[in-house]
């Protein structure tokens, strides 16, 4: 994009023409640009290195760049630019509004880690709970099996065979009451593995830090980047 920018003859206001439109972007207040700038005094053109191109385009014109005139120079929104033989500053900052923002590109190595990471553990704890739910299933069925066994006196009506249906029945009490605690303990586990997840699963730009939902990582990487402030996802080859 290349700015044209001069004075507005009428107002003394900054006019900026984008890229040849006829109808420019005015600048400032009026009465602040003397007449020493001229009505087409200088362009800027925007560069591919983030910097930009300062063109004087007429030889009368008088450009400065941090106190020396210059004809062409490049510069970048440090760089002190001052147009005409009374020195007017240049405002960066109102033409930084009229300028595009570039694209932001961003290495998102570390969301690949962290998707990793976390659908791994979310399908650790799935399986798990399905064995939890297989256990609880068929504890009760044992246990109702050693109770009826026990007052059908099927295998003897011993000593040893009383001790072996108590510990039966002990035993799958046990293994019922810890697959309700390992249950717990998964349910609280989960909630603090999607916590987690919710705080780093986030678009690397600090301006957005937008959470990227539950997006496959993969689909995510179709997309190139991140769907608020469309700052562009890359992974650098190795």
């Amino acid at each position: 994009m290349e700015l044209i920018i001069g004075r507005d003859q009428q107002t003394l206001r900054l006019n900026v023409f984008v890229d040849g439109q006829k109808r420019p972007k005015t600048v400032g207040q009026p009465g602040t640009v003397p007449q020493s700038v001229s009505r087409e005094h200088c362009a800027i053109e925007n560069c591919p290195d983030g910097g930009f191109l300062l063109r004087n385009l007429n030889p009368r014109n008088v450009t400065f760049v941090n106190g020396v005139r210059v004809m062409q120079q490049h510069v970048t929104q440090q760089d002190r630019i001052e147009l005409g033989g009374d020195h007017y500053v240049l405002p960066w900052d109102e033409l930084m509004k009229i300028f595009p923002k570039p694209q932001l590109v961003m290495d998102v190595t570390h969301l690949a880690d962290i998707w990793e990471q976390y659908y791994s553990e979310m399908n650790r704890m799935t399986v798990s709970e399905k064995r939890f739910n297989a256990m609880r299933g068929i504890l009760p069925v044992f246990t109702m099996g050693a109770v009826v066994l026990r007052f059908m006196k099927i295998g003897g009506t011993g000593a040893f065979m009383n001790v072996v249906y108590g510990l039966a029945i002990l035993l799958s009490l046990f293994f019922c009451v810890k697959a309700f605690v390992d249950a717990s303990k998964l349910t609280k586990r989960r909630e603090e593995l999607k916590r987690w997840f919710m705080a780093y699963y986030r678009c690397p730009n600090p301006e957005c830090n937008r959470f990227l939902g539950n997006k496959d990582f993969e689909l995510l990487m179709e997309d190139g980047m991140c769907p608020r402030c469309k700052t562009k996802f890359v992974i650098p080859e190795y």
